[in-house]
């Protein structure tokens, strides 16, 4: 999945980055929130897929990497500025998605992310790898 996504037009957040430029200091949370809002809005105007890869970690985007003016856990509300808008008006492009993959077993999801994901509002698809495919597939969504 994570390799698929990395070949199409999309706008790809690094949460386990995020969460690690921020605890090392390496980066303020809103320079990074700021970031995550400009790749939103980028996926929304040009009609791409947000591609929010955890991969082995649980960024709490419920609390912590969550703000109603940069990047809302609601993805979609109050992310919008003035400079984003081109005469008043900002055009939600067709083929707009948003995509959150985690390396996780499909049966520990739950447990992992609860608190850090609204998963009542997401459809959960495990990826099962056949026999003889590449063992470097990436994880479940």
């Amino acid at each position: 999945v994570d390799t698929y996504y990395q070949y199409q037009a999309a706008q790809v957040i690094e949460a386990k980055r995020m969460v690690v430029e921020v605890a090392s200091g390496e980066r303020q949370l809103a320079e990074v929130l700021e970031g995550a809002r400009r790749q939103l809005v980028n996926a929304m105007r040009y009609g791409q897929t947000l591609y929010i890869r955890l991969a082995s970690c649980a960024c709490d985007f419920e609390h912590q990497f969550s703000s109603t003016e940069m990047f809302p856990i609601g993805v979609f509300d109050h992310v919008l500025r003035k400079e984003d808008v081109e005469h008043n008006t900002f055009r939600l492009r067709e083929g707009f998605d948003v995509v959150v993959c985690t390396h996780f077993d499909a049966e520990d999801v739950h447990s992992y992310l609860r608190d850090s994901l609204p998963l009542e509002k997401m459809q959960q698809i495990a990826v099962i790898v056949s026999a003889g495919a590449p063992s470097h597939s990436s994880g479940r969504v």
